[in-house]
């Protein structure tokens, strides 16, 4: 028996509308070319949100998790924050914001440990996504 569930496009519609209801992450998984980033950006579209789209396929941790750099005033190292996750100035501009990860599955193992890490703990380092945030990772077969 498979553990896979093919939806069509309405339905995954549905389904992504409803994880964001209940601020639930959620993974559209399928073949290339199908329309997944289409499909979530309408979604997007539709609720009046931002989306910000990053494919973790060409990104290194550090774009994800931020640059470290030696703070004078804490005599320590400090984290950068990273420039392509919503902060909380940005997404106060809007009702919601879609963050929307392809390429979770093809990206290198160190980038997907970071991407996870705000996957599931809506965090990573310092930074912490902003309330209104929704997260919608895609990947292909």
């Amino acid at each position: 028996m498979s553990e896979t569930r093919t939806v069509n496009t309405v339905q995954c519609r549905r389904s992504i509308l409803q994880a964001f209801k209940v601020k639930r992450p959620i993974f559209v998984w399928g073949p290339p070319g199908i329309g997944k980033s289409e499909l979530v950006a309408s979604v997007a579209e539709e609720l009046g949100a931002a989306f910000i789209d990053i494919r973790l396929g060409q990104m290194e941790p550090t774009d994800i998790r931020g640059i470290p750099f030696f703070s004078k005033e804490l005599g320590k190292m400090d984290w950068a924050p990273p420039i392509d996750l919503p902060d909380a100035e940005f997404a106060q501009q809007y009702p919601l914001v879609v963050l929307f990860m392809d390429e979770l599955n093809s990206a290198p193992a160190s980038v997907q440990a970071a991407a996870y890490q705000l996957v599931l703990n809506r965090r990573v380092g310092k930074y912490i996504l902003p309330d209104n945030v929704v997260l919608v990772a895609a990947g292909n077969r």
